[in-house]
């Protein structure tokens, strides 16, 4: 199944209210919520984690280093 994008959501609002209701910042009517929300469950829309977190400059991966020590005795 390929994956859909927030800007192939089939609506007839434009892609930054899409954008808007997605990331659920203030100021969307009711009814725009309610529609991008439906629609996007229907086309099983998932936001793309890697690209969040490249807007967002950080990935909030963990990274260990391990030195590999030698015994001295």
């Amino acid at each position: 199944m390929k994956k859909t994008t927030w800007c192939q959501l089939p609506l007839k609002i434009s892609s930054s209210t899409v954008s808007k209701v997605l990331n659920q910042k203030p100021g969307i009517s009711k009814s725009t919520v309610q529609a991008a929300n439906v629609t996007a469950s229907k086309l099983n829309y998932r936001p793309n984690f890697i690209a969040i977190s490249l807007r967002q400059y950080r990935s909030d991966c963990k990274i260990n280093k391990f030195e590999q020590t030698t015994d001295p005795n």
